[in-house]
């Protein structure tokens, strides 16, 4: 059976996983699923979150006292959100106008990959 050369995708988990034919095995079912990896990367964070929201809940520790010890109230966190996402929603729009076409573009123009 001939080896099938490896991709450069795959290369790095190969690399990390280890050489041989079990490293491949592993490195060709993890790759392709990186929406897989970035959803358990979301559950994660909201367990930890709900953990340590639990935990900080049983030593009645709230959010504004986590505010208070910043020097602020809860309203003058939601103001400042409001005032950070109202800066970087203009800017976002704006390059957007340049980024999107130039990747439609480049995806338009770039050979197809091969199904090896």
């Amino acid at each position: 059976m001939k080896a099938r050369p490896e991709r450069g995708r795959d290369q790095a988990l190969s690399f990390a996983v280890g050489p041989g034919i079990l490293g491949q095995i592993i490195a060709d079912s993890l790759v392709p699923s990186m929406l897989a990896r970035f959803v358990a990367s979301i559950l994660k964070l909201i367990a930890a979150s709900f953990a340590v929201g639990v935990i900080l809940s049983m030593v009645h520790i709230t959010h504004a006292d986590v505010l208070a010890r910043f020097g602020m109230t809860p309203d003058q966190f939601v103001d400042k959100l409001q005032g950070w996402i109202a800066w970087a929603i203009p800017k976002i729009g704006l390059g957007a106008f340049i980024v999107v076409p130039v990747w439609l573009l480049m995806s338009i123009i770039r050979p197809p990959k091969s199904l090896d």
